[in-house]
């Protein structure tokens, strides 16, 4: 074969080669499901810090989040001492029903309720803590605030752990899910005992270095003056952090205070309750009752 018409060929065959080629890249473009960038422009990065601020300004004071990580996990922790453990109890059956499946972490602050709760929740951990105070102490009564000036460690050791922790009282009931409600933006939403006061009963404290920090300075004034009040010491410790720490307090419509709830409030309202806290009241038996009459006893 003379020599041109071998070279012709050959480049035929090459021509024929790569437009197969090029044909069988894009059979697998359009058969997968990849987006291709084809103009290899930027994304409209604007555009994500507008979603961004929509959703902070949507996540306000008492809305749900908009946020997925709204429901990243938290890990609940309780202290529950023998007296108390009917509240528990009776918390903890409101708890199952909605089926939240968080991590529990429960500090028995005796021997015995030590014991039962290791029979009443299999899944939970249980801790013993230092104390031996198994009766119903009165809201600042020497030994109830003993038991308060543990909660300062409690929260530390789970925060040091990286756990996001929800410090939750026994003495309080969750009617509906309150994981939505929780900012997801700010390092500690709170429910509040006065307008200008934050309650220890339902706290949300997300687990960095700016939280470890606020709690380590909390435990260190409560080790100071262990017979000064927790709740009063936190918000102290929290306003000395302003602009430090980002935090953010829960609706009281959705999260109010025992007065509130129980005296302030008609029926209306406390069907668009969240969380219901027994407090502004002193005594184990009285709380219980207080409940019983509201059907929220079911021991």
């Amino acid at each position: 074969m003379p020599h041109f018409i071998r070279r012709f060929v050959c480049g035929g065959l090459c021509v024929i080669f790569c437009l197969n080629i090029v044909s069988n890249l894009k059979s697998l473009n359009s058969a997968s499901n990849i987006e291709v960038n084809v103009d290899n422009k930027p994304h409209d990065t604007q555009n994500v810090n507008k979603d961004i601020t929509n959703i902070e300004n949507k996540n306000s004071i008492g809305t749900k989040s908009t946020n997925p990580s709204g429901d990243s996990v938290w890990t609940v922790l309780l202290s529950v001492n023998d007296a108390y453990f009917d509240f528990f109890s009776n918390w903890f059956f409101f708890y199952t029903k909605l089926k939240l499946n968080l991590p529990i972490v429960i500090m028995a602050e005796d021997d015995k309720v030590y014991t039962k709760l290791k029979t009443v929740c299999s899944y939970c951990q249980i801790l013993r803590s230092g104390l031996n105070l198994h009766e119903a102490y009165d809201f600042k009564s020497a030994n109830f605030i003993k038991l308060m000036s543990q909660r300062p460690g409690n929260v530390l050791r789970l925060l040091r752990d990286g756990k996001n922790v929800l410090h939750v009282d026994a003495d309080s009931v969750w009617l509906h899910n309150p994981l939505p409600y929780l900012n997801t933006f700010v390092d500690v939403t709170y429910q509040l005992d006065s307008p200008k006061s934050l309650c220890m009963g339902f706290v949300a404290i997300k687990s960095n270095n700016r939280t470890i920090k606020l709690v380590e300075k909390w435990r260190k004034r409560m080790l100071q003056k262990p017979r000064q009040n927790d709740q009063v010491t936190f918000n102290t410790v929290l306003r000395n952090n302003q602009g430090i720490i980002r935090h953010k307090n829960l609706d009281s419509r959705q999260f109010p205070n025992g007065r509130q709830y129980f005296v302030a409030f008609n029926t209306t309202q406390r069907s668009g309750v969240v969380i219901v806290h027994n407090n502004f009241i002193i005594g184990h038996d009285t709380k219980k009752k207080r409940f019983q009459k509201f059907g929220l006893w079911v021991l």
